[in-house]
């Protein structure tokens, strides 16, 4: 996985990911549903002193959830992806790549999944709010 992304999974547990796209000429498109709990990254940046490897990965687990969902009982960041293909490259590169692009939405949404993600949330405690 280093050769694609500098990223290992140092700790916590894959539940589900489930990756639905289709695949155009030069690109493709999709939705990926990726859970998890208590994870926990490590980077390898190559040519750069291990300081700052060391450095990225605390940034890493600071800044991103270390669940998805981040607490039991709310709805899952479910998130919308587009990836361009390599013409030069094989099909399974626009996999490879739609899984990736998946992977980065989940943890670092754009403002369109950020958005939709907030009225499943603001729905889910509408719902909750009106059961009690």
């Amino acid at each position: 996985m280093v050769g694609y992304i500098p990223v290992i999974l140092d700790s916590g547990f894959l539940v589900e990911v489930r990756l639905t796209a289709t695949a155009f000429r030069s690109r493709s498109t999709g939705t990926m549903k990726f859970l998890y709990h208590d994870l926990n990254v490590a980077l390898q940046l190559e040519e750069k002193a291990k300081w700052k490897s060391t450095l990225g990965a605390f940034a890493a687990n600071t800044v991103l959830n270390s669940s998805n969902p981040a607490t039991p009982g709310e709805p899952p960041k479910i998130v919308n992806f587009e990836a361009e293909r390599d013409m030069q490259k094989g099909f399974i590169n626009i996999v490879l790549k739609s899984l990736f692009a998946g992977v980065k939405e989940t943890f670092l949404m754009s403002k369109e999944n950020r958005k939709a993600h907030k009225e499943k949330l603001k729905d889910f405690d509408d719902k909750n709010s009106k059961e009690k």
